[in-house]
């Protein structure tokens, strides 16, 4: 499965999501975020997944 995050400029500061999207789920939010005041630049980009392997320790 591919993840795509949205990315846009806001007030001259360049953003990203926080969470990762479905293609489906991105084209469904993009509109929230370009109707967002002093965001400019709003896109669909694809998001490399990055697994990150937990170490817990023993109490």
């Amino acid at each position: 499965m591919e993840n795509f995050k949205i990315t846009w400029v806001q007030d001259g500061e360049p953003r990203e999501s926080t969470v990762s999207f479905s293609r489906t789920a991105a084209e469904t939010y993009l509109p929230d975020y370009q109707a967002r005041p002093g965001a400019s630049d709003v896109r669909i980009v694809e998001a490399p997944i990055q697994l990150v392997r937990s170490t817990r320790q023993s109490a």
